[in-house]
């Protein structure tokens, strides 16, 4: 008998059984629509306030149209 299977007593199997799982459900929260007419009507008082310029909303525009 060699030494390897002195230490194992003669073991031949593979690897114990997996006997639970530890597995946590990943769980992706659903994103919360965005209100579309309130976010032109808040664009439309940035630009009335001065917090948007025209170039900004061409800007905007311009990022749009690529999606």
């Amino acid at each position: 008998m060699s030494e390897l299977n002195s230490i194992n007593g003669g073991y031949n199997g593979g690897s114990p059984r997996v006997r639970s799982e530890n597995v946590k459900k990943i769980i992706i929260p659903i994103p919360t629509p965005i209100n579309i007419s309130e976010m032109v009507e808040n664009i439309k008082e940035w630009h009335a306030d001065g917090k948007l310029s025209n170039a900004d909303i061409q800007q905007l525009i311009s990022e749009l149209n690529k999606i």
